[in-house]
Formats: structure tokens, C-alpha cells, sequence
């Protein structure tokens, strides 16, 4: 686990200095700029949901550890709290109030016509939720989960300079929780530490008992290697080109 963990730490550090990453740092960028950031971004998470049923469905003839992180996930995400399904909960009706704020509505993701990067990413979302293997689908979310602490932690420092009259350095109060205006991002900088812990240890209880750890780790890289491959293509100079022609 620590090449694993080595691994993801080095593709974390291309994707986060690439040119997409080290441009925002210190550009100057509008609202409208940012709308169009969002409404590329987001034609693109619709997968996710069913990424964690198939993983804990795949996971749970060979490891039911593994199965409930996927499906602690799946909750976690549709607001599944104590027994209950509450919408203020839900990570979609987080994403949404950002996007309301900025006159963005479901209908216009739908209908957004998407970069040749993004779109990318998308094709080969779709592609790995195609596949069979439960340790591939668990290498995508150990990187993913991580990944998303450092994307939201990247691109909060750049909207509290670029947009503090909706992200304020200091304006995240947690006594709100669930309920700020922007909960999704500044929660996700430490929400989904925890996720990635979670499958972390789901993948270490799976390994200590493996009879092949060499080729079961093996398809773990293969899961985190995809999907640091479609994340590269999400934040490619396109989007960062076309942000600021808008």
C-alpha cells in the first residue's frame, strides 16, 4: 500500500502543476469566466452514483468491508443520514446552490457543449464504470477520493481571491452545516479525507487475507492510473483557454 500511496501522491502532484493549476493561481479571473468553469465541470459528474452501486455490488462477493465503503459512500452522497433520506444532506443539492448562485440551472447542463478535454474525461468516466473488476473500481475511488481534497483546496484558494463576494477568506461557518451556500466545496476539503482512509483500510484488510497481493495490487494501480489519467484530461489548458476567452 505505501507504492500505492506513493503513486497517487506523484500523479497528484502532475495533475495540480500543470498548466491549468499554476494559470489560475495567478490570473485574474470574472464570475462569467468561473460560470463557464462550472458548466463545463459539471456536465460530468453525473456518473458517480452509480460508480458506487456497481463497486459495492462487485466488491461484496469477495470482500464485505470493501462493499460497505462503496455503499457508506453511495449514502453519504444521496444525504442518507441516521435512517433518513434528507435533501440538505444530498452532495447534489450542495453542488446546486453554487450553481443557482451563478445562474446556473440543470437544464443548462444539459445542454452545454463540451470540450474536446472534458468531454474526454466523460468517455473515459463511462469506461471504467463498464468494467468488471471490483479492485479497479476501488483504486478510481482511493484516488478519486483523494484527488477531490486537493481540487477543492486548490480551486477555494483561487475563488476567495478572485470572488470574495461569494467565497470569503474566514465566511465558511460550520455551525451551519449542511446549510452554507457554498457546503460542498468547503466541505469536500476535509469530508473526503475521511472517505479515503476508509477505502484505504478496505483495500489493507483485503490484501493482509489476498493469496495474490502482487497481481490483486496490480489491478488497484490499474483503477488509480485510469482514473488520474481522465482527471488530467478534465483540467486540461483547453479549459483553462476557454474559461478566458468567455
Amino acid at each position: 500500500m505505501k507504492k500505492l500511496t506513493q503513486i497517487i501522491k506523484d500523479e497528484l502532484g502532475i495533475i495540480f502543476g500543470n498548466q491549468f493549476f499554476t494559470s489560475i493561481k495567478t490570473e485574474e479571473i470574472s464570475e462569467k469566466q468561473w460560470r463557464i468553469f462550472f458548466l463545463q465541470k459539471y456536465g460530468s459528474v453525473g456518473y458517480f452514483l452509480d460508480f458506487l452501486k456497481n463497486g459495492s455490488t462487485l466488491a461484496l462477493p469477495y470482500s464485505k468491508l470493501l462493499s460497505k465503503v462503496f455503499f457508506f459512500n453511495y449514502n453519504d452522497e444521496t444525504g442518507f443520514v441516521n435512517g433518513m433520506l434528507l435533501p440538505e444532506y444530498s452532495h447534489e443539492t450542495w453542488r446546486m446552490r453554487t450553481l443557482t448562485e451563478f445562474g446556473i440551472q440543470n437544464s443548462d447542463l444539459a445542454n452545454v457543449v463540451q470540450l474536446n478535454s472534458t468531454k474526454r474525461h466523460g468517455e473515459m468516466i463511462v469506461h471504467i464504470c463498464k468494467e468488471k473488476d471490483f479492485l479497479e473500481y476501488a483504486g478510481m475511488l482511493l484516488f478519486l477520493e483523494i484527488f477531490v481534497v486537493w481540487e477543492m483546496r486548490a480551486l477555494i484558494d483561487v475563488f476567495e481571491r478572485t470572488m470574495p463576494n461569494h467565497f470569503s477568506k474566514g465566511g465558511y461557518d460550520e455551525t451551519l452545516y449542511p446549510l452554507n451556500t457554498h457546503e460542498y466545496w468547503y466541505s469536500h476539503r476535509t469530508h473526503d479525507v475521511e472517505h479515503f482512509k476508509q477505502i484505504k483500510n478496505g483495500l489493507l484488510d483485503y490484501l493482509n487475507t489476498s493469496k495474490t497481493p502482487a497481481s490483486d495490487t496490480a489491478r488497484i494501480l490499474r483503477g488509480i492510473n485510469k482514473c488520474a489519467a481522465a482527471k488530467m484530461h478534465l483540467y486540461d489548458q483547453e479549459l483553462f483557454a476557454h474559461m478566458m476567452k468567455g
